[in-house]
């Protein structure tokens, strides 16, 4: 783009994409600029659309990486430290490489803001010498993350959930970490807890 296309583009977008997203184009608008410049043209082109599906785009990184000389319970302490760093997923899967020999992909979903970070923090927990990145995007189902009070047992417990829109209604998971902790108070198993967490949050949707 043109210096002045950049200068726009800065302050009108909070995201770049490679591609146009699916959408019905509902205007296209152009502009050109007065100063003639060799081997570009000096014209922006603005295209206004709506989307044509629900689901929410997102632009996120991923990170990968091969490790064949760690612990399992390295792995399992990067995976922590990742997420603790803001990574969306991480996933270690096994393969095999070349003449045969056995290793573990190491991949990352994260944001461009905390890639840095999360590069520096594989490269230090696992003495990889190398980390790809690749840009990616993905279509996600629009979600939030809320908070309810519930009583089970005679106790009051704040519970957090996400809850999702589909074209088949609102679909509601109770956050894990909140079902372990109330699970450990009550002193009842895991599953049990969620059940009546389950119970309680239908009640009040």
């Amino acid at each position: 783009t043109t210096p002045t296309g950049a200068s726009m583009l800065v302050n009108l977008v909070k995201e770049c994409s490679e591609f146009y997203p699916p959408m019905k184009i509902q205007s296209i608008g152009y502009g050109a600029g007065q100063k003639d410049f060799e081997g570009f043209s000096n014209v922006l082109k603005i295209v206004r659309g709506v989307s044509s599906t629900k689901l929410q785009l997102d632009t996120v990184k991923i990170l990968e990486t091969n490790v064949d000389d760690v612990s399992g319970e390295v792995l399992g302490n990067m995976i922590e430290k990742i997420m603790a760093h803001g990574a969306k997923d991480v996933t270690i899967s096994s393969a095999i490489t070349k003449k045969g020999r056995p290793t573990n992909l190491v991949s990352v979903i994260c944001d461009s803001d905390t890639m840095n970070s999360i590069m520096d923090l594989l490269v230090t927990e696992t003495g990889t010498l190398g980390v790809r990145v690749r840009t990616s995007e993905r279509y996600i189902v629009p979600r939030a993350v809320k908070t309810l009070s519930v009583n089970i047992q005679g106790q009051s417990f704040d519970v957090r959930y996400k809850i999702r829109d589909l074209n088949n209604g609102s679909h509601f998971k109770i956050e894990s970490d909140d079902i372990k902790e109330i699970s450990s108070v009550l002193s009842i198993s895991f599953k049990e807890t969620e059940e009546l967490l389950n119970q309680e949050i239908r009640k009040k949707l």
